[in-house]
């Protein structure tokens, strides 16, 4: 099996977690401007790393580019961002504008804590998160968008890397069940 660990990362959050993974999983990792139509019609398997900024996926546009080829891939993402779990309606609504249609079926989706540190934010992110969170009317979500976070850690992986298994178990037993 082949597999291949692609990100694009800002702040570098999501390119830790892309090394963590390509360490554990023995995978090699490439940021997104670096894959090419070859690399990506090679590999069986894709681990797609992006985080969210403003509602959606820093590799949305990379999607569009590459769907044909991608249309027969099967991807796990890993998307790192704020939200929290209790926050589903804005995850879903990240997936819908950031990942066609056509590539649903054979993704699945991991949501990573990640990392907000205001003093290393450009001064239009700083400046965006300020306008954002004067719009929020709830008290406790105006707060947390003006505090520090780091959720980043190895143990927010351990879903992907369990998918990741799987999937590898899948495709090697593949043959197996062919011949019987």
């Amino acid at each position: 099996m082949t597999a291949l660990i692609i990100y694009d990362s800002k702040y570098g959050a999501t390119r830790q977690y892309a090394e963590w993974l390509s360490t554990a999983l023995h995978t090699p990792v490439m940021k997104s401007k670096e894959v090419t139509s070859a690399m990506i019609e090679k590999a069986d398997l894709l681990l797609l790393g992006t985080p969210v900024y403003y509602g959606k996926f820093r590799l949305a546009k990379w999607l569009k580019k590459y769907e044909p080829e991608l249309r027969l891939k099967k991807m796990i993402f890993f998307i790192v961002g704020g939200t929290s779990d209790s926050e589903e309606i804005e995850r879903n609504k990240s997936v819908k504008v950031s990942i066609p249609n056509s590539l649903l079926l054979q993704s699945e989706i991991y949501f990573l804590k990640g990392r907000l540190i205001h003093s290393q934010l450009s001064f239009a992110d700083r400046l965006m998160m300020k306008m954002a969170g004067m719009r929020l009317k709830d008290p406790g979500k105006k707060k947390a968008m003006n505090t520090d976070l780091d959720g980043v850690s190895p143990e927010e992986l351990k879903p992907v890397e369990n998918a990741f298994d799987a999937f590898k178990t899948r495709v090697v037993a593949q043959p197996l069940s062919k011949i019987l």
